[in-house]
């Protein structure tokens, strides 16, 4: 079944524990703040299940860039939810005429790297964050 993503849209299940894992907290926050499209936040559902979040971090760039986030509740790990949610965000961002989507992983490879990878991203710099330090830049350029 493929993934769909949807703006988040207050959703109550995002504050239970078990479906959103260790990110309850973070996406009930989010499920209560108003999401103007396209560049919001977005719910990935299977069928009528969430599995995950895939976000632009803010608006565009005057020079056309924008900024995305992805996750994928604890369950549904390793099933290709946070790379069709990586991927649908691009399609957004292509949609609406932009030249350039970024994003940051930490410095080393694993799972979100695989990711940005899958969906063609190049890593093509540093970045810092302010919880995790110096992190790896990646983009995509249409």
């Amino acid at each position: 079944m493929e993934i769909e993503l949807r703006p988040v849209a207050g959703e109550k299940e995002l504050s239970d524990p078990a479906v959103t894992g260790r990110f309850a907290s973070e996406m009930a926050k989010l499920a209560a703040q108003v999401q103007i499209p396209p560049w919001c936040g977005y719910i990935a559902w299977r069928g009528d299940a969430p599995v995950g979040f895939a976000g632009f971090v803010g608006e565009p760039s005057a020079g056309g860039a924008v900024e995305i986030g992805y996750l994928t509740f604890p369950q549904q790990e390793g099933t290709g939810v946070a790379t069709a949610g990586a991927a649908g965000l691009v399609a957004i961002a292509r949609a609406q005429g932009l030249s350039k989507v970024i994003a940051h992983t930490l410095c080393q490879p694993n799972a979100s790297t695989r990711v940005l990878e899958k969906c063609s991203f190049i890593r093509d710099g540093f970045g810092d964050d302010p919880d995790e330090g110096q992190v790896w830049r990646w983009a995509l350029t249409f």
